[in-house]
């Protein structure tokens, strides 16, 4: 694997969209599908408004897809183990370490409060399903914080015993362990020069170049205020030089989080367990789970650990572009696991004229976008009335933007050789390829 180079520091404003479009899961995994020269299909009628129904063509195979996973087997895990009581009680049964907790009654608090203090206070307040830590309230130790992290949460809550350790996502294609992730809470080193609030608008430029980090910047809100008074310091403060600063409690990517690649560290102790999980819950293409343990790199019988929970539909672009560590292009693995015999296919040249768009300036902002997204890069020039493009990409890649420019309004025809331009004013194109 290849290891993990930045884009660049500082993304323009057209970049942004670009890098928010590939780094976004479904959008990652469908440029991997166009890479294989599969066919994207996207007119499937469904209702489903989370998790929309679309499809990818090999030759004569289909394929159904919700987000990333399988429309059947995939799907089926993913409102299983939404239930995240259900999925406790299916783990421990199975022998995997799973933390002790019990359904909130809303109506009797004092009584669910006392049966997590009998398991063991600190604890942790969640709702009964849920992802990306959303609702998520650590460290409850009075009925006061107890109460305030239930009332914050209109569905049904899950209070559990909180337990200690660093935050790992590993995931899984086939039964076969092919990822592991260090998730680390949002943080910042001091270097003895800057502020607290420097060192987070430094951080960020680095996220914001980063495709899957862009999306999800640090920000100092009451809950980093609050931690960074723990710490001793205001966001004006100047940490002295390699002091850690913690701002939020989660190790929630999407709350600004680091993504730490381990996959190489994995004890085969936690590999198997891992590996035997997805049997458990009907066999998913792909199951992300999450594990706390004190280090994964260690045998698990010699350390306290819990398999916090699963998803099936996990986010894979975090380990394809991780904030430190190996690149893992799994999104690939995921294509040739749904098509055996897909492979990597050779980007061919073609020429496209279609006319002007009636609102040019914005097409031209969302054509430069959609063909990054897809794959296709190229340059061209446009005249008062055509667009004349050389472009490169995948034959999936190419009629992916063909069909894109067809829905918006253009008509377009593939040409042997492009003309020349016939009037002025002319502006030059040039769509350059973001690195995968």
């Amino acid at each position: 694997m290849e290891n993990f180079t930045p884009a660049p520091p500082i993304p323009t404003p057209d970049t942004l969209p670009q890098l928010r479009a590939l780094g976004h899961k479904v959008g990652y995994f469908q440029r991997c599908l166009t890479d294989h020269d599969i066919e994207i299909v996207t007119r499937i009628k469904d209702t489903n408004k989370t998790n929309p129904l679309w499809g990818a063509r090999l030759n004569s195979e289909i394929v159904t897809f919700r987000s990333v996973m399988s429309s059947d087997a995939g799907y089926g895990t993913f409102r299983a183990v939404g239930d995240k009581a259900w999925t406790k009680t299916r783990l421990r049964d199975a022998g995997i370490n799973t933390p002790m907790g019990t359904l909130v009654n809303k109506e009797r608090l004092h009584e669910s409060f006392e049966a997590a203090a009998q398991v063991g206070l600190p604890c942790v307040v969640k709702p009964k399903a849920g992802s990306h830590g959303k609702g998520v309230t650590l460290n409850v130790n009075t009925f006061h914080d107890f109460k305030r992290a239930v009332d914050q949460l209109d569905r049904e809550v899950i209070v559990e015993k909180e337990i200690t350790g660093q935050d790992y996502r590993v995931v899984t294609i086939g039964g076969k362990v092919v990822a592991g992730t260090l998730r680390k809470p949002a943080n910042v080193v001091g270097d003895g020069k800057r502020t607290v609030t420097q060192l987070v608008e430094e951080k960020n430029q680095q996220r914001a170049a980063n495709p899957s980090l862009c999306r999800n910047l640090i920000n100092i809100d009451d809950e980093s205020t609050a931690l960074l008074r723990e710490q001793g310091l205001l966001a004006s403060d100047t940490p002295e030089r390699g002091q850690a600063i913690r701002l939020k409690r989660v190790a929630n990517i999407g709350s600004g989080g680091d993504s730490i690649d381990v996959t190489d560290l994995i004890h085969p102790g936690f590999a198997d367990i891992c590996a035997r999980i997805p049997a458990l819950f009907n066999s998913p293409e792909i199951l992300g789970i999450d594990i706390l343990a004190s280090d994964i790199s260690l045998p698990p019988d010699n350390q306290d650990w819990v398999v916090l929970e699963l998803n099936a539909n996990p986010d894979i672009d975090i380990h394809r572009w991780p904030h430190k560590g190996t690149r893992r292009d799994i999104g690939s693995l995921l294509v040739r696991h749904y098509f055996p015999h897909a492979e990597k296919a050779t980007p061919k040249s073609v020429e496209l004229t279609f006319k002007r768009s009636k609102n040019d300036e914005k097409f031209r902002s969302s054509l430069r976008s959609r063909a990054i997204e897809f794959g296709v890069w190229g340059t061209g020039f446009v005249t008062n009335e055509e667009y004349f493009l050389r472009l490169e990409g995948t034959t999936a890649a190419l009629d992916r933007l063909t069909n894109w420019i067809l829905a918006n309004g253009s008509t377009a025809r593939l040409t042997a050789t492009a003309p020349s331009p016939e009037s002025d004013p002319v502006k030059h194109l040039t769509i350059r390829p973001l690195e995968m």
